[in-house]
Order: structure tokens, then sequence, then C-alpha cells
């Protein structure tokens, strides 16, 4: 009886056992699912930020649906100095299904981090199975998990997630991930014709990822690190680095190799195109070489202690290359190297990890320096996979090797971790909410800030508060006299306030900070022109052009002057250019409109007010002048519609009731023409004209 008691409770325990392996093998991938999805919810609250948000999504209609003139600008644009199609279709399809909502932005980005945290999942998997062929299933995909977590909830992820300008990241990384999971795949097939297919999978994945971002341009190497640690195809002697099936092993790589080449020469190309690229001559070698050993540290300290984690980290104004804590970086990064180097057949995923590391990190890391930034949160996205990812490796083996209380312990503070950075992530993402929330913060962790300074002066200008933000331009500019935004912006409070001699000499400082700061220049010969001083105005515009000839900005501004000017002919001219380079502005073609009016071709006029209107039927300005144009030919009738819907869009346009009353008088329609007058007279009650047709009309109405 009591063996067989013992039989029964043995198939129990193992029954049990199994359920719990078997649940284990869908619960753990969900369960990493929900926790990256749970622990960065308060996304979904946050909008728009003045932190290239304002750019990329308020003040561009470009990327707004997935027509062909929105695919080919996504196709070909470089805007904010980026290429980027795939991520402005994503952004595209956003914006058909929630227009500007924020919400369904932040959503969008959270379920592809989601999904990334997902393949994340499996590529540890993988790789742990790789690495350690008896490797227990239930432990291993445990390991992975963990190591998911680490990855998915990890407060370094958050400018990534919660930054809608981001969605680069988490769309490239997707596509990264599922490269590396292809390539395995390929290196694991049975047979040549399925693995030519898994790998030519692969480099379409990274074609895609490219296209969403070029972080992961440096992959190639990354396979090679697989082929040589983890599938064992490289190396171990001559005959494994060059013999036939290592030369097919490399030949693999050149498609990847090519890709990556394109993506760098774009990238670089669309920084250029911004000027965001700083020469060797502003940034040498040695700045170079200190920024890049501070960034190999900086990413180490703060996945391991995420505290003091902000939007933004500038280079700090007399940045030396010989200050001790960039001294200390650089030997401590030679250090670890040589240690990891020197040890690596006893730890070689820790070699391997570093190396990894390295070269995902390399082209963000000050060596190509781009923009303001000595460090980014966002740059971690991918670059520290594998710190979590040996995580998980050791936690596989203090499972496998320990005592089951001691793996109830570890496995209790690995989660216990994991809680805490899940809470430190809550709060992060809460900062992205708005943008004073967030400039707030980072001015609160940098008082220095030239961008947060720059953009809070933005929102305060918006609200009217003046005084705030000339408190915070002036402060932009004595953190960096050399930057040029707050300059410019200060001129436009000073404009607002009347003081526009201050004004010109402000956007002349701006100048001397940057003389080739178009929109600075384009703003001071407006502020010329408006003072009259014509010549001056003309020399600044012409500079403009000759910096920029593709400013659309410039020949705007300067035809608009030109018009006050009386010259028709030379602003026909600057229109013309101006629309060139955006033909689809309405006001510039309804201003082109007026100026051949102007000039007496009427026939050209009426073809540009028209137009004006078949991109945007509610345009007020030209559908008003091409109603009056009409009229004077003779087409009262047209005329009479155009200036109904003048008046249906902008009820209170006395001028427009006024000019539809005498057309529909001319037409005989008394009644409504009367109608329309006492309107006109109504809006502006001492206006002679509309009082006397009004009167003229009664008399006669009186007659009859």
């Amino acid at each position: 009886m009591q063996a067989r008691q013992k039989l029964l409770f043995g198939s129990d325990k193992k029954s049990v056992k199994n359920i719990i392996f078997k649940s284990a093998r869908w619960l753990l991938p969900v369960a990493v699912i929900l926790a990256a999805f749970v622990v960065f919810l308060p996304a979904l609250e946050n909008g728009f930020v003045e932190l290239d948000d304002d750019s990329n999504f308020l003040n561009n209609p470009n990327y707004r649906g997935l027509a062909w003139d929105n695919l080919r600008w996504m196709f070909a644009t470089f805007h904010m100095g980026h290429y980027q199609p795939l991520s402005w279709m994503t952004l595209g399809v956003d914006y058909s299904l929630w227009g500007m909502d924020a919400f369904g932005y932040h959503l969008t980005s959270l379920m592809l981090h989601s999904v990334n945290a997902l393949l994340f999942y499996f590529v540890c998997l993988r790789l742990l199975r790789l690495s350690i062929p008896d490797a227990k299933d239930f432990v291993s995909r445990g390991a992975a998990a963990a190591a998911a977590l680490l990855f998915a909830i990890h407060p370094l992820r958050v400018e990534s997630v919660a930054w809608i300008t981001e969605r680069r990241d988490v769309l490239s990384g997707m596509f990264f991930l599922l490269t590396i999971l292809a390539y395995l795949k390929s290196a694991a097939a049975a047979t040549r014709s399925a693995s030519f297919t898994w790998l030519t999978g692969a480099v379409a994945l990274y074609a895609a990822s490219l296209l969403s971002k070029a972080t992961g341009m440096t992959l190639p190497v990354v396979l090679v690190l697989l082929d040589v640690y983890v599938l064992h195809r490289l190396g171990g002697g001559r005959g494994n680095w060059l013999g036939p099936d290592a030369r097919r092993v490399w030949l693999e790589k050149l498609p990847f190799a090519l890709l990556a080449v394109v993506a760098a020469v774009v990238a670089a190309l669309a920084q250029k195109s911004i000027g965001a690229m700083v020469s060797m001559a502003q940034y040498g070698a040695a700045q170079r070489t200190a920024q890049a050993s501070y960034n190999f540290l900086f990413y180490i300290g703060r996945t391991i202690v995420p505290v003091g984690l902000s939007p933004l980290y500038e280079v700090p104004r007399g940045f030396s290359a010989w200050d001790p804590i960039y001294i200390a970086s650089a030997v401590a990064v030679v250090g670890v190297s040589a240690a990891l180097f020197f040890f690596r057949r006893r730890w070689t995923a820790g070699w391997a990890v570093w190396i990894y590391y390295i070269v995902l990190l390399l082209p963000v890391s000050g060596i190509a320096q781009s923009g303001s930034q000595l460090v980014a949160d966002r740059y971690s996205y991918l670059s520290c996979l594998g710190w979590p990812l040996l995580v998980g490796g050791g936690l596989y083996y203090l499972w496998r090797r320990e005592p089951l209380s001691r793996t109830v312990a570890s496995a209790a503070a690995a989660l216990a971790v994991c809680a805490c950075l899940g809470i430190l992530t809550w709060r992060q993402t809460r900062i992205w909410h708005d943008s004073e929330t967030l400039l707030t913060y980072v001015l609160a962790h940098d008082p220095n800030s030239r961008i947060a300074h720059n953009n809070l002066g933005n929102i305060m200008l918006r609200r009217g508060e003046l005084n705030a933000a000339i408190a915070h331009y002036t402060s932009a500019i004595k953190s960096n006299p050399f930057y040029d935004l707050p300059y410019a912006n200060l001129a436009v409070v000073l404009t607002t306030q009347g003081k526009r001699d201050e004004a010109i000499d402000i956007y002349r400082q701006a100048l001397e900070a940057n003389p080739a700061f178009t929109k600075a220049r384009v703003k001071l010969a407006e502020l010329l022109s408006a003072e009259g001083r014509n010549d001056a105005a003309a020399a600044e515009f012409s500079k403009a052009v000759e910096i920029d000839p593709s400013s659309f900005e410039a020949h705007h501004l300067w035809g608009n002057a030109l018009m006050r000017q009386g010259d028709w002919r030379g602003a026909v001219d600057h229109y013309r250019r101006a629309l060139q380079i955006d033909p689809k502005n309405v006001e510039v073609r309804t201003n082109l409109g007026g100026a051949l009016a102007a000039l007496g071709d009427d026939n050209a006029a009426i073809a540009e007010y028209r137009a004006a209107l078949h991109v945007d039927a509610d345009y007020i300005s030209a559908r008003y002048n091409l109603g009056l144009l009409l009229a004077e030919h003779g087409d009262l009738h047209n005329a009479i519609e155009h200036l109904r819907r003048v008046v249906e869009l902008n009820p209170n346009d006395a001028e427009a009731h006024y000019h539809l009353g005498r057309f529909l008088a001319e037409e005989g329609q008394s009644k409504n023409a009367a109608e329309e007058f006492r309107t006109a007279i109504k809006l502006r009650p001492q206006w002679p004209e509309a009082q006397e047709r009004l009167k003229r009309l009664s008399a006669a109405a009186g007659k009859r």
C-alpha cells in the first residue's frame, strides 16, 4: 500500500512539474510583454513635446497620411537630419487613425517596444541554448525572461519609448532583433535552400531596420561575433578563418556590409544637410576620443544605477578633453578592454558582449559628432542589449547549480530588482507628459541647459508671458553665446514689444554667433524692410539666398518686401522661386496671384488663385481675390459663389459682405444685396460707401 502511495504521489508531482514546464513556454513570454506594456502606461497620457515633436509633427503636414505625395516625401526627405522612411510611414498610419491625438502615437510606440521585449526574449533563449548545448529548458526560459525584463523595463528605455520623435528607435530595434533571429535560423537550417531563404529574409529585415533608423549600421560586425563566439563557424585556426566553409560565411556578410555602407553614407549626408555634423576643426580628435570614452562608461554606469537620468545631456561649454573625468574614462575603457581581452578564454561571454557594446555604440559615441548632446539615453536601446543577456546567463548558471532554496531566493531577488526598475521607469515616463514638465525637469538637473531655456522661452512666448520668455532666452544666451536660436527668438519678443531697433541689434548678434543662420538673416531683412531700410534689407535677403539658395522663407519674405515696395516683377520672381521649393504653399501662390494681377496679367493671376484653392479649398484670401478678379471680368455668377463661401468661412469679414452685396446688386438680387450691405454696416458702422449703396437700394425698392 505504501509503495502504491509513493508511486501515486510521485506521479502527481511529475505531472505538476510537467504542467509547470509546459505553462512556462507561453506564460513567461506573455509576462514579458505585459510587464513591458504596463510600466510604460503613463506614456499614453503624454502629449507632443517641444523637443523636436513640434518640428516633426505639429508643424509638419508632410507626414500626415499615406497618399503618393506623402510617400514621395517620406522616401526623399532628410527632415531634421534623418533618413527614416519606414518610421515616417508608421507615423503616417498613426495620423490616418488618430489625427493629431498623441495617445495613438504613444500606443503604437509602446506596442512596438512590447514586441521588442518578446523578440529579445527569443534571442536570449536562442543564444543561451546555442552557448550551452545541454541547457535545461525551464531554467533557460526563466533566464531569458529575466534578461528580457531587464532590457524592457529599464529606465534607460524611457526616452526611446515615451518620446514620439524616437519612434525610429523602437521600429528599427524590432527589425534589428528580427534580423538576428533570421540569421540564427539561417545558420541552423538543415539544408542549403532553407539557409538561403532565412538569410535572404535576414537581409530584407536588416534593410527595413536601416530604413527606420541607421543606428544598426554596425550589425555586420555583430554577425561576425555570433559566428565566432556562438555559432563557431569562424575562428579557432587559420582554416576556420579563411577555409572554404569560412569563405562562405564571409560571403554571407557581403549584402549586410553593402547595406551598412550605404546607410552610413546616407546618414552622414542627412546630418550634413542640416549642418549638424561638427567638423574636425571645431571638434578635434582629442575631444572626440574623450567624449567616446565617457560614453562607453556612462551607459554601463546608468545601467547599473539608473538615477539622475535626463532627456538632455549637453556638451558642456568649454569642453576639454583633458578634464580629469574624461582622462579617467579613457584609462578605464582601456583597462577594461585589456582585462577582458586577457581573460577572453575564461570569460568569452564578457569579451564578446564588450565588443558588441563598443561596436553598436561607436557611431553615436562622439567619434562622428553631430548635434549638441554629450550622451543620450536613447543610444542605449540596442547597444546595451548585451548586459541583460550577461545577467540572464549568470542567472542560468546560478539556478542550474544551486539548491532549490537558493534558486527561489535568487529568483525573488531578480523579481525585486525588476520591480524597482519598473517603478523608476514609470516615474521617468511621467516627466514626458508635456513640454513644460519635461523642460523644467531638465533645468532641475542642469540649470545651464541652453536648449531647455530656449524651448521654455518659446512656451512662455506663446502664452504671452513676454518677460518670462525674455528671461529664458537671456539665460540660454548666457549658457552659450554661440547658440543662435535664442537670439532670434529674443528678437521676436522685442519686435512684439515694438522695440524694433533692439530686435535688429539682437538679430545681428545672432549672425555674429552663426553667420550661416539663414532664418535670423531673413527675419533681420524683413524687419529692415518694415522699417523702410530697403537697401539694407535687400543686402541681407541677397546674403541669405547666397548662403542657402533653397531657403523657402528667404524667397517668400523677399517677395513680400518687394510687394510692399511696388516691385511687382521682383516679387513674382521670388514667389516663383519659393514655389519651386514648396509648390503646395497656398499663401505664396496667392501672393503670386496678387503680384501678377498688379502687373495686369489677370489670366495668370486667376490661374494661381485656382491652383491655391486646389490645394486648400477653404483658403480665404485666394477665394476672396479670385472672386474680385472674376467680377472685374464680368463673371459675376462665379464671383458671387466665391464670396458666399468666404462669408461662410469668415462671417465677420465686412469687406467680403460689402463686395458680395455689390455683385448681387449688379445681378439684380436687390433683397440679398441689401442684406449683405446691412451685415457689412453692422460689422463696420462708419462705412459711407456701404451706407450709400444700401440707401440707393432702399430708394429703388420704394419706387417699385
